[in-house]
């Protein structure tokens, strides 16, 4: 099923609980021993619509708070974000009867992926716990076990910190079953 609705809020509620939902949302737009700058890709359009598919939605009107759980897939443009659980938190729109998510005033500030959580894009992938988009500071937070790859190479660290407005990121190290801690690990294989 697929929606892509002006009113938002009252086609979640809708849809809540239905299997293999999809929603349609406008976003608004110095390394030491314990972090190394890394790059996620290009900067990422911040302009263009993300996916989001699950096998169920639960909607909290009284919290502000969607929930899709099961195989939860979410896409824009050439990022794409995988894991258990979704929460998308939005605010209320006043000035409306109906609040809306067209263009930039989509309302929604922040979304944060648990468990099994992947980020990737066309050159590179990152693993970890929890993810959480910022949607106002356009940045994805990514904690835990963190694993990011390109190709053969991978680091590993505790927090993955990327900037969508510049596509730069940043890997620390911390306490981590992945990693010594507070350190940042990389492996890097030589060219054949």
């Amino acid at each position: 099923m697929r929606w892509m609705g002006r009113t938002w809020q009252s086609g979640l509620a809708r849809l809540a609980g239905v299997v293999g939902v999809s929603l349609w949302v406008g976003l608004a737009g110095g390394a030491d021993a314990s972090s190394q700058d890394v790059g996620f890709g290009p900067k990422l359009d911040t302009d263009t619509p993300i996916e989001i598919t699950a096998d169920q939605l639960d909607v909290f009107q009284d919290q502000q708070l969607a929930i899709f759980e099961g195989r939860v897939d979410a896409v824009q443009g050439e990022l794409r974000l995988r894991s258990n659980k979704l929460k998308v938190y939005y605010d209320a729109d006043t000035s409306r009867a109906q609040p809306t998510a067209t263009g930039s005033s989509g309302n929604i500030r922040e979304l944060v992926a648990t468990g099994a959580v992947q980020i990737w894009n066309a050159s590179e992938q990152a693993r970890g716990n929890v993810a959480t988009y910022d949607l106002k500071q356009r940045s994805i937070r990514m904690t835990g076990d963190v694993v990011l790859t390109k190709g053969a190479n991978s680091l590993q660290g505790t927090t993955l910190l990327i900037d969508l407005n510049t596509g730069k990121s940043k890997l620390q190290g911390g306490k981590s079953t992945v990693s010594k801690p507070g350190r940042v690990r990389g492996i890097f294989e030589p060219p054949q």
